[in-house]
């Protein structure tokens, strides 16, 4: 079973967009920030796709480099027209 929604690329992307989604409507966010290893190829570019780029930080949790993302709600509004 696990197979079937590893072969489908798009799985990640409809998550993701489901989280912001209800962060901003349910939870009443006014902005996300999210952060990945710069080693995660296929988390960098589902947050390339939905949120905006900012900058390379290094963990705080661990010694390694990652990358932050933000989206604003009202960018994100503009979007979903």
């Amino acid at each position: 079973m696990l197979a079937k929604y590893k072969s489908n690329r798009r799985f990640g992307r409809e998550i993701a967009k489901g989280l912001i989604k209800y962060c901003f409507e349910e939870i009443e966010l006014n902005e996300l920030t999210a952060y990945v290893r710069v080693a995660n190829f296929g988390s960098i570019k589902i947050l390339e796709g939905e949120m905006q780029y900012k900058e390379k930080v290094y963990s705080k949790k661990g010694s390694f480099v990652e990358k932050k993302y933000k989206l604003k709600k009202e960018r994100w509004l503009q979007q979903q027209v």
